[in-house]
């Protein structure tokens, strides 16, 4: 999976999609899911990798894009509702600190 880490006010903004995504377009209706945006590109991180940036205290916000991302998201407690566009996968977990 590529992560992006963002830091806002000391607080961590995390996106994380999977491989085979990034630099691509999806369009559904009027929602348009765009990885073509630096903002999406990253490093490839290994599932325990990210497990320990997740665990992080001052993680804020973080982007779940794409089947693998989702379900790695859900396995570990941080999604609970997914929706799609144009059948990908995606979710949020925003944290209130």
């Amino acid at each position: 999976m590529i992560v992006n880490v963002k830091e806002d006010r000391n607080r961590k903004v995390i996106t994380i999609v999977d491989n085979n995504l990034i630099g691509k377009r999806f369009n559904e209706a009027s929602l348009v899911l765009d990885l073509t945006y630096k903002y999406f590109s990253g490093v490839e991180k290994s599932k325990q990798d990210i497990k320990k940036l997740l665990n992080q205290k001052d993680v804020f916000l973080v982007n779940f894009i794409g089947e693998e991302s989702v379900s790695f998201g859900k396995e570990l407690g941080f999604v609970d509702e997914v929706k799609e566009i144009d059948k990908i996968k995606y979710a949020f977990f925003l944290k209130m600190i």
